[in-house]
């Protein structure tokens, strides 16, 4: 695909912008180009790339950056469809003046961008699952050095959609988030496991990884108790949690902090050390420390999103009536004093109920604030639901 200013047999989609040109008496104002491609590297659900042709889609966009005219306010260099500053066939320039301020680096097959990169070489990246419909987890981090599980979906066999093993050990008898999470019995299961090589430097994106400081989340059912019964695991070396966060629940969060070394191979799995009576898992994190991300958990008949949790693992439970619309929200907060948290309302969507019964939530959750709707010519009214999952600590009563 090229410019039809060029040559009007070049290949091109009639309503996709390349060049844009800002101009003033015939002097430049501003000028961007966007590339396009048609060959890319597709990562499945279970981590193995795949590279097709033949679909354009964008690529990177470039800026012409020069000195600007203190008298006309315009660049000094005119910036036209046919200048030499740009190679149309390769879809680099010719000109350092074109600055490469974004790049689309990776898509699914359903054309939606799930990598970016900045001039920086930073990285935006989004993991989806159930076939690519869903948004599971989206960060400031490569695709590839971001990861997380709820237990919710499987890939393949003993693979989670998101490229982290486990799923042999898969349960709905307790779930922190969800109706899923996994159950650990013996030492020799490999909970929530993430393989992958890692590069030379920061600069290296030939690997999985680039060097440096990563973050390892995850909720352990019972944990004050079964503190000293699990361990993370980095290349056969036993890692103690850094930081701990109990939840009234049962729950805790168990925070851990691991180094990548440069050139060197990574394996990173959960262990029971011999609890015989098993431990629950759920909501594994694994993302480099300078990043942010955060994970969704949805609904699994309906879709409705129900969970949100933030940078630190912590989450928002959003609650529905039966008409599918959003009634109450709830915030899981850290108890200070004590180091536990509970969810507590926060945003509140107000709506004119009518005789709504007490709603009650014990065991992590507590309500501020309760609401109904009241619909016109109907006289059933209508409940405000949290879904917790099927093996969820946490329990509600209907209105």
């Amino acid at each position: 695909m090229r410019s039809k200013v060029l040559n009007h047999n070049n290949k091109n989609m009639l309503t996709q912008e390349v060049l844009n040109i800002d101009e003033y008496n015939g002097k430049t104002l501003n000028a961007s180009i966007t590339t396009w491609k048609d060959k890319w590297t597709y990562r499945d659900a279970v981590g193995n790339n795949s590279t097709q042709s033949g679909i354009w889609r964008k690529h990177k966009n470039f800026i012409w950056k020069d000195r600007v005219n203190a008298s006309t306010g315009a660049y000094n260099t005119t910036i036209t469809p046919t200048s030499n500053y740009f190679n149309w066939g390769t879809g680099t320039p010719t000109n350092n003046k074109w600055q490469n301020i974004s790049e689309i680096t990776k898509y699914t097959h359903w054309s939606l961008p799930v990598e970016v990169s900045d001039i920086n070489n930073n990285f935006t990246s989004s993991k989806m699952s159930d076939n690519f419909s869903k948004v599971v987890a989206s960060g400031n981090a490569r695709y590839s050095e971001m990861y997380y599980s709820g237990a919710e979906y499987v890939a393949s066999g003993n693979t989670f959609e998101g490229e982290i093993e486990g799923a042999n050990y898969k349960t709905s008898t307790k779930t922190h988030t969800g109706e899923y999470a996994i159950k650990l019995t013996n030492s020799s299961q490999k909970g929530f496991r993430i393989t992958g090589s890692v590069g030379r430097d920061h600069n290296d994106l030939s690997k999985d990884f680039r060097p440096g400081t990563y973050k390892v989340s995850v909720w352990i059912y019972n944990g004050i108790k079964l503190s000293n019964q699990i361990d993370l695991m980095v290349n056969g070396v036993a890692k103690k949690p850094s930081e701990k966060v109990y939840a009234d629940s049962g729950w805790a969060l168990f925070n851990y902090y691991i180094t990548l070394n440069p050139n060197s191979n990574t394996d990173v799995y959960l262990k029971n050390k011999g609890y015989r009576y098993g431990i629950y898992l759920d909501d594994f994190r694994m993302h480099p420390i300078s990043t942010s991300i955060n994970s969704y958990v949805y609904d699994q008949e309906t879709d409705e999103l129900l969970y949100i949790l933030d940078n630190n693992n912590i989450g928002t439970l959003y609650c529905y009536d039966q008409a599918g619309r959003l009634c109450s929200t709830y915030k899981e907060l850290v108890n200070k004093n004590y180091f536990k948290t509970y969810l507590k309302a926060g945003g509140k969507n107000r709506y004119k109920y009518k005789r709504i019964s007490k709603n009650s939530f014990r065991t992590g959750f507590k309500v501020v604030e309760k609401n109904r709707y009241k619909y016109k010519g109907i006289s059933e009214n209508k409940s405000c639901e949290c879904k917790f999952g099927k093996g969820s600590s946490n329990s509600y009563n209907q209105y």
